[in-house]
C-alpha cells in the first residue's frame, strides 16, 4: 500500500509539475529540458501517455484530427519507454532482491551483498557507530544495562567455548545488529548541510535529542550470546522492539549482522562464510509471524 501511494504521488506530481509548466512561456522551456529527467520514472510515462490519449481524442472529436492512439508524438513514445525501461528496474528489483537475502544469488548475490554492507558500514561510521574493546557503541539515547546473572552466565558459557558450534545446533556469540538511518543518503547530506550552516552561524537546528535519535542508527540487536543444546525447547522472550524478530531474522538468513557470529547446525549464517547460508537452511523449519 506505501508503494502504490508513492507511485501514485510521484505520478500525480511529475506530471501535473510538467504539463502546467509546459503551458507557461516563461518555464516552456524549462519543462522541456527536465522532460527527458522525468521520463526516466516510468509513473510519469504512465501519467503522460494517458494525457496525449485524452488530447488526441479531443483532437479527433472537434478538430478532426488524424491522430492516433498509438502514434509516437501520443502514447507510442510513453509504449516504448516503458518497455525499455522495464529491464533496467527489474535489475535494480533483483539488485534489491540479492542484496539483502543472505543466500540467493550466488557469487552476484555475494558481490551484491558485499557492496550493500560496504554502504551500511560506511553510513553507520558517519553517523557515530564505532568499535570500542570489541563492543559497538553508539549514541541512540538507549542506556547500557548491567546484565542479569543468567544473562551474563549464558554468555560466559558462549564465550568460553569457542567450537561450541560444532555440538550445539544453534550458537549466537556476541550478535549485534545497528540499522543505518531511515533517511537515507540523501536525508544525510541534508543534516550535514545543515550541520554547516550551523556551525558557521549561518542558520539554526530546531531538532530535539530526541528526534535526533529517532532519525539516527537503531539499535536492534545488542550483543546477544546464547546456545540452544540437542533436545532443548529454547523460548526467545522480549517486549516489543527487543530484537526478537530481527535475532529470527539473522537466523534464517535474511537479515546480516553488523557484528558477531551465528551458526545452525555448524554452518555460519552470517553470510560471511561462502555456502554457509544455504547448508545452514537445509536444516532450518521456520513460520514467520506474517505470510511471507
Amino acid at each position: 500500500m506505501p508503494m502504490i501511494t508513492f507511485a501514485h504521488c510521484s505520478l500525480t506530481s511529475y506530471v501535473s509539475a510538467y504539463f502546467i509548466m509546459s503551458t507557461l512561456e516563461d518555464t516552456k522551456a524549462a519543462a522541456e529540458s527536465l522532460r527527458p529527467l522525468f521520463r526516466l520514472w516510468p509513473a510519469f510515462n504512465v501519467g503522460e501517455g494517458f494525457i496525449e490519449l485524452a488530447s488526441a481524442f479531443w483532437e479527433r472529436e472537434v478538430l478532426f484530427s488524424e491522430k492516433r492512439p498509438f502514434d509516437w508524438n501520443v502514447a507510442g513514445s510513453s509504449i516504448a519507454l516503458l518497455y525499455g525501461l522495464a529491464p533496467v528496474y527489474f535489475l535494480i528489483l533483483l539488485f534489491l532482491e540479492y542484496s539483502d537475502d543472505g543466500g540467493s544469488g550466488g557469487f552476484a548475490g555475494r558481490v551484491l551483498r558485499h557492496i550493500k554492507g560496504t554502504y551500511d558500514r560506511t553510513i553507520l561510521s558517519v553517523h557515530g557507530v564505532r568499535k570500542v574493546d570489541n563492543k559497538l557503541v553508539l549514541d541512540d539515547g538507549l542506556a547500557d544495562t548491567v546484565p542479569n546473572d543468567d544473562v551474563k552466565k549464558e554468555a560466559d558459557f558462549v564465550k568460553k567455548k569457542v567450537d561450541l558450534q560444532k555440538s550445539a545446533p544453534i550458537v549466537l556469540r556476541d550478535l549485534w545488529k545497528i540499522f543505518p538511518p531511515s533517511v537515507g543518503i540523501f536525508g544525510s547530506v541534508a543534516g550535514w548541510i545543515q550541520w554547516f550552516l550551523c556551525c558557521c552561524g549561518l542558520g539554526k537546528s530546531n531538532r530535539s535529542a530526541e528526534d535526533k535519535a529517532q532519525s539516527g542508527p537503531r539499535r536492534a540487536v545488542r550483543g546477544l550470546s546464547a546456545a540452544v543444546q540437542r533436545g532443548e525447547t529454547f523460548g526467545l522472550l522480549g517486549s516489543n522492539g527487543a530484537g526478537k524478530t530481527t535475532t529470527l531474522g539473522i537466523l534464517t538468513g535474511d537479515i546480516a549482522p553488523t557484528g558477531g557470529e551465528a551458526y545452525v547446525s555448524g554452518h555460519d549464517i552470517t553470510g560471511v562464510t561462502p555456502g554457509g547460508v544455504q547448508e545452514a537452511r537445509k536444516n532450518i523449519g521456520f513460520c514467520p509471524q506474517i505470510d511471507p
